[in-house]
């Protein structure tokens, strides 16, 4: 007899597979093209490691997926 109780909840649960959408909020942030050329112009070397002020975009949320 196992001491183990035993779940109907799948263990590798994630949103997607509870509601089906895809959540986009903890994407990296990403630089255009024009957005990194302003990062490179307004850089500044801090500690030995570049840094600007410049901004950066966001992914907004998924697409519709199409079904194959």
């Amino acid at each position: 007899m196992s001491r183990h109780k035993t779940s109907s909840i799948n263990a590798y649960a994630t949103s997607f597979t509870r509601n089906g959408k895809l959540n986009m909020t903890n994407r990296k942030p990403f630089r255009t093209p024009a957005q990194k050329a302003e990062a490179r112009r307004t850089a500044d070397k801090v500690n030995g490691t570049y840094v600007s002020p410049a901004p950066v975009s966001y992914h907004r949320q998924a697409k519709q997926q199409v079904a194959a």
